[in-house]
């Protein structure tokens, strides 16, 4: 019952690894070597055990590059090494070579050269190198060994860049800016205030009956005639004592009123009297 358990365990333990590193079932299959010179471009896949690489493709950073043709399988038991000629398919300044299965999702390897912090370009004849055959470090080979180990090759050290001198700027002299001369205020004149010239009053001469500018009108100093101005029609007519009527109406109303009044009481006055008399005439003829 314990040995079942423990077998359990492990097989759980396994799966679980297969699919957390799903990488490592094809960890031993790596871009060996590769050389990008024109129109002889090629990459060496190495395995250091036996795998079946049918249809497996090479990418560069823009598309694919090539297909491993079916029934392919490299390790110790057949050829450790498997040589792709890509023609010319690599760039010649820098670019991205990557090792996909057959799905074209799973990564089973890469390497970029030509751009910062990467490995530099193969030169004439050479090429870029795992060393040794598989090692995680590449390295820059004098002669090729393509479809040969790697082991024996005489390296060349990628050259170390010139840095390019950083110009010196020319020292500019600050010209000396002279002093602005500060510019003096002028006082603004006070404007003269004009005496203003007092209209001559001319006489006017008094016309006396009889005489032509009484007749005709008044004259000028130049002899023309000069009209009487009208007089407004609105001073005319506001001459009306409007306003007394206002007074003169109830007046004459009142008087109208009390002098009724006074002749209604001295005629009853009056008939009363004529009254008394007739009765007391009765009185004395009986």
């Amino acid at each position: 019952m314990k040995n079942c358990f423990k077998l359990t365990v492990v097989l759980v333990f396994s799966f679980l690894c297969f699919l957390l590193f799903p990488k490592r079932a094809s960890a031993q299959v790596v871009i060996n070597e590769f050389s990008q010179e024109g129109s002889t471009d090629w990459v060496e896949i190495f395995a250091s055990e036996d795998v079946d690489i049918s249809s497996w493709v090479l990418y560069d950073s823009a598309s694919k590059i090539a297909t491993i043709p079916v029934s392919t399988s490299i390790g110790p038991s057949s050829s450790k090494y498997y040589v792709v000629d890509v023609s010319n398919r690599l760039n010649a300044d820098k670019d991205t070579i990557k090792l996909l299965k057959e799905d074209e999702s799973t990564l089973v390897d890469q390497v970029s050269y030509g751009g910062s912090g990467e490995v530099c370009l193969a030169g004439a004849g050479g090429s870029i190198a795992r060393i040794p055959d598989g090692n995680s470090l590449y390295d820059r080979l004098l002669v090729n060994t393509k479809g040969l180990t790697n082991g024996t090759s005489v390296t060349d050290p990628c050259p170390t860049p010139t840095p390019s001198p950083t110009p010196t700027p020319a020292s500019t002299s600050t010209p000396t800016s002279s002093p602005t001369p500060t510019p003096t205020s002028t006082p603004t004149p006070t404007p003269t205030k004009k005496a203003t010239p007092k209209p001559t009053v001319k006489a006017t001469p008094t016309a006396t009956p009889g005489s032509e500018e009484y007749v005709l009108g008044l004259r000028d100093e130049v002899g023309n005639e000069e009209s009487p101005s009208p007089e407004p029609e609105e001073d005319k007519e506001s001459k009306f004592p409007w306003t007394s009527l206002f007074f003169i109406i109830p007046g004459l109303g009142l008087l109208g009123f009390g002098g009724y009044s006074f002749y209604r009481q001295k005629k009853g006055y009056t008939n009363s009297y004529e009254e008394k008399n007739e009765s007391g005439q009765n009185k004395e003829n009986y």
